[in-house]
């Protein structure tokens, strides 16, 4: 498990996605971001080049125009 406060950097540093793409070995086509805050997982996930999914249960983010689930239910759509 890589944690961005154990690696010195927090998203949205991409670098912390560039090295779990490096120790994973998997490329950025083969991962799929799911987080709940648009700017720092959303955001940063695809200026690294990686797929995101909002997850916003709360409806915060209506301007996302992105791939958006309200429930982790809805998430095998995008597996």
């Amino acid at each position: 498990m890589i944690l961005s406060y154990n690696e010195g950097t927090v998203k949205p540093d991409t670098r912390l996605y560039q090295k779990v793409l490096s120790e994973t070995g998997l490329t950025a086509d083969e991962v799929l971001m799911i987080g709940d805050n648009y700017d720092n997982d959303i955001l940063s996930a695809n200026k690294a080049g990686i797929n995101a999914v909002l997850i916003d249960r709360r409806g915060r983010y209506p301007y996302a125009a992105t791939n958006k689930i309200s429930s982790l239910k809805q998430l095998s759509s995008y597996l």
